[in-house]
């Protein structure tokens, strides 16, 4: 099936909504967790923002990983996993560049209070992250 016919029926499962409400459950419970461990590390240990948000976006991804290989879209192959970790893990440092960039400009240039931007910048980094999650767990053709 070429590029273009994939993409289609990439387009065409995410307005059915196939996955996606699953998708947007498993995204708000990694984001309720990377929220809540933010304002712990900033404001009860008083880390620097950027530095919390950091560690509770990489202690998130564990949550988002698990929930959207077995739960969203349903890929149950264990033997995929040293192969998907990997591959999610390297999407998600692009997405953490993404996400700092994202939060720093927000709370620095236009003076954004942190949790609202890391809640805008999560929002922008979880419509990218539908399709390139959806690739990474397709179980006909897995990665």
């Amino acid at each position: 099936m070429s590029p273009f016919l994939k993409a289609l029926f990439f387009i065409d499962d995410f307005i059915a909504g196939r996955n996606v409400a699953r998708f947007v459950i498993s995204g708000g419970t990694a984001f309720s967790v990377n929220l809540i461990l933010l304002y712990i590390f900033t404001d009860f240990f008083g880390f620097w923002y950027i530095y919390s948000a950091t560690l509770s976006f990489t202690l998130s991804l564990l949550v988002g990983f698990s929930m959207n290989k077995m739960w969203t879209f349903k890929d149950n192959l264990t033997s995929q996993i040293h192969k998907q970790l990997p591959i999610y893990f390297l999407i998600n440092i692009f997405n953490l560049i993404l996400n700092i960039s994202i939060l720093y400009l927000l709370v620095e240039e236009f003076r954004v209070w942190y949790i609202l931007a890391q809640a805008i910048a999560s929002i922008l980094i979880a419509s990218e992250s539908f399709f390139v999650y959806k690739r990474l767990f397709h179980n006909e053709n897995p990665l």
